[in-house]
């Protein structure tokens, strides 16, 4: 029996009560995203339950590493992995893979090959996709380059002469600098952080910008972020800690959480962040 068949079996009364105190429940917005799928799966099933979550916000987390990264320190493909006599060593057609064969560690529900260096992220693995496009890097130093193929499909440096826009000139460590990976790159293709924040703010408009912190120690390198001129798309930069800091509150108090009286006495979300009291509770 379906757990919503099992609600309409209640007693009115019952039925009523346990409806109003999941619709206080899901109204919580720190309400963790599993425990709301799952309400909402017990109210409606879960066709419900994936549309309204589809509705929802997201976070999205984009990490550019000016330097190489080699991820066979943490996912090794399964025909390297498997292949028998590796050419392993740091010049030329030779294998990066430091690992013995031996060494490495396969998930028993995947495909997945770690290392002992990602070894950790082995109960993770069936949540995890890893994506490698195999397209170079256009940059003129050793694989540095501002706006990937993977960031940006498309993107070419031609000076505009394909009708494509210039993405670097927000992000320019120094006007009209190129050059360390930083070249002066023209697409049509929004970033994925831009292209995230853009779709968010099209879900609920109230949303606070999204935002990309650029600590760039040598002035020539950057990562672009290009919003491709959709509407309210573009980050807000920042490039120093304090800069980031004080554009964020230090401490969030949102009023509109349930509150859990524990004690008979319930504190506001102003007094809790005060010392604690005996006899009161905050939630």
């Amino acid at each position: 029996m379906k757990i919503k068949d099992e609600i309409s079996a209640m007693h009115p009364r019952e039925r009523r009560r346990f409806l109003k105190l999941m619709g206080a429940v899901l109204a919580v917005p720190t309400l963790p995203a599993a425990l709301r799928y799952a309400f909402n799966e017990l109210a409606g099933g879960e066709k419900l339950a994936n549309a309204a979550i589809a509705s929802e916000g997201t976070i999205f987390l984009e990490f550019n590493y000016r330097d190489q990264v080699d991820l066979m320190h943490v996912f090794v493909p399964p025909g390297i992995a498997q292949y028998p006599s590796l050419k392993r060593g740091v010049n030329g057609e030779q294998i990066s893979l430091f690992h013995d064969s031996s060494e490495l560690i396969k998930s028993p529900t995947t495909n997945h090959y770690l290392t002992p260096d990602s070894a950790e992220l082995l109960p993770h693995v069936d949540n995890i996709a890893i994506v490698d496009t195999g397209e170079a890097g256009i940059g003129n130093v050793h694989g540095h380059e501002g706006g990937n193929g993977m960031r940006s499909p498309g993107r070419l440096m031609d000076g505009g002469v394909s009708g494509k826009k210039a993405m670097y000139l927000i992000d320019a460590p120094v006007e009209g600098a190129n050059g360390a990976g930083s070249e002066k790159l023209y697409t049509t293709t929004p970033t994925p952080a831009t292209l995230h924040n853009y779709y968010q703010k099209s879900l609920d408009a109230s949303l606070k910008n999204g935002f990309t912190f650029k600590g760039i120690s040598r002035f020539k390198h950057s990562v672009y972020h290009y919003g491709a001129d959709l509407p309210g798309a573009e980050l807000d930069r920042y490039k120093s800690k304090d800069s980031l800091f004080s554009a964020f509150p230090a401490v969030a108090a949102d009023a509109s959480l349930v509150p859990t009286v524990r004690l008979g006495r319930q504190l506001t979300p102003a007094w809790c962040q005060l010392p604690a009291k005996p006899n009161y509770s905050c939630a």
